[in-house]
C-alpha cells in the first residue's frame, strides 16, 4: 500500500504501523516536526541518520531531546548539542546510553558528580 506524504497522522499507532515504510512516507520539509520530533525518536531512531541530517539543517523540536538520549544513542554524534540538549530532563539518560560519549556531553555545572564518579557508578 502506498502512503501518502502528506496524510501522515501524528500518532504513535500510526507511527508503529509504518516506521518500516519510513522512506515512502517521509519528507523533511512537509514533516510537522513540532507534533512529530518525539514520534520519529522513538519509532524511527533506526532513520536516525535520514531525518537528523546535520544540526544545522535540522527542524527536530528539541523539548524531545532527552528522546533522542534514549532511542537515538547510536547516532549521538549526529545529533547532540549541548546549547539544545534539556539536561534538566534528560541528563540522566545521557549517563544511561551515551556514557562512551561523557567526554562529550560531561559539564561538571550539569551535574553534581564528577565525571570520574559518574564513570564509576555506571559500571
Amino acid at each position: 500500500m502506498k502512503i501518502d506524504k502528506l496524510y501522515v497522522t501524528y500518532t504513535p499507532e500510526w507511527f508503529k504501523e509504518n516506521a518500516d515504510s519510513f522512506s515512502e512516507w517521509f519528507n523533511a520539509k512537509t514533516f510537522n516536526w513540532s507534533r512529530g520530533s518525539s514520534l520519529l525518536a522513538i519509532y524511527c531512531s533506526k532513520d536516525c541518520k535520514k531525518w537528523f541530517k546535520t544540526l544545522k539543517t535540522t527542524k527536530f523540536d528539541w523539548r524531545y531531546s532527552s528522546l533522542l538520549a534514549l532511542h537515538c544513542g547510536k547516532d549521538f554524534k549526529r545529533w547532540f548539542d549541548p546549547e539544545k540538549y534539556d539536561f534538566d530532563y534528560g541528563s540522566h539518560l545521557l549517563v544511561r546510553n551515551c556514557i562512551k560519549h561523557i567526554d562529550i556531553w560531561y559539564d561538571e555545572t550539569k551535574y553534581s558528580l564528577s565525571k570520574e564518579e559518574i564513570l564509576e557508578n555506571s559500571k
